[in-house]
């Protein structure tokens, strides 16, 4: 068995039970434990469960095994409820999954509506929190939040979740694409001031191009992957204080 010791500087987050009912919390810069990712034969083992499809080569091992760790994202588990062994990490991610990851990154309190004993879903908490948490996404009419998310919409959400002012000024995508990057975000685009954000805090990063230039394609309206959430909530957790006083 290996294991592999992953310091992540992270924004402290308050207790959920400290944090009030609107949601107007402080937060303290601070470094996040390490986090220690365990393989057996190859594969992540967090707990009692072994990843099949999570392997020590992979470049998002790392992230997903932290993100379990955290317990900002599980696997899928079976009728009974049993951990399957399964992360799917090239699957979409749904408004849904959206939902619950970034209220649990965010430590918002959560006010079940239902339970499955009274036909309740298992998202309705954090759809509702999510609202709480004025997560501009879940504000869409008619949302289907069984659909997949976008790029983008990750993005905005994610930073959305760390409290991270996000203007309405899309200077920083006119200015990456002044640099032959971001080329297919329109600066028109509502998420496009979260791009150029998330992009200049390495907490999102593009496709190159044919000449090796970073950042060239975003793929903003393409759906995302588990993996690619997962790395770009780990970054997340690392931005500080002063890193959002300086974009503000």
């Amino acid at each position: 068995m290996g294991h592999r010791i992953n310091g992540i500087a992270s924004t402290r987050l308050p207790n959920i039970e400290d944090i009030p009912v609107d949601g107007n919390v402080s937060v303290e810069e601070d470094i996040a434990p390490a986090c220690v990712t365990t393989y057996r034969n190859g594969n992540l083992v967090v707990a009692s469960t072994t990843y099949n499809d999570v392997s020590i080569d992979a470049w998002y091992s790392d992230y997903v095994g932290c993100m379990i760790q955290y317990g900002i994202a599980d696997g899928y588990r079976d009728a009974q409820g049993t951990l399957t062994g399964e992360f799917r990490p090239q699957g979409n991610v749904t408004y849904a999954e959206l939902a619950k990851m970034s209220v649990i990154l965010s430590r918002q309190k959560l006010y079940p509506l239902h339970s499955a004993a009274d036909g309740g879903a298992w998202e309705d908490q954090y759809i509702a929190a999510a609202h709480m948490l004025g997560l501009t996404v879940f504000d869409q009419p008619s949302l289907n939040i069984h659909a997949v998310a976008t790029r983008e919409e990750v993005i905005q959400t994610v930073l959305e979740a760390i409290r991270f002012p996000v203007s309405t000024d899309p200077t920083l995508v006119v200015f990456y694409q002044n640099q032959g990057m971001l080329k297919d975000v329109s600066f028109a685009d509502p998420y496009a001031p979260a791009i150029g954000i998330a992009v200049s805090l390495g907490i999102a990063n593009g496709d190159m191009d044919a000449n090796g230039r970073v950042n060239a394609y975003l793929r903003p309206a393409q759906p995302i992957t588990r993996a690619e959430v997962a790395q770009m909530m780990l970054r997340a957790m690392g931005i500080t204080t002063f890193e959002q006083q300086i974009l503000q």
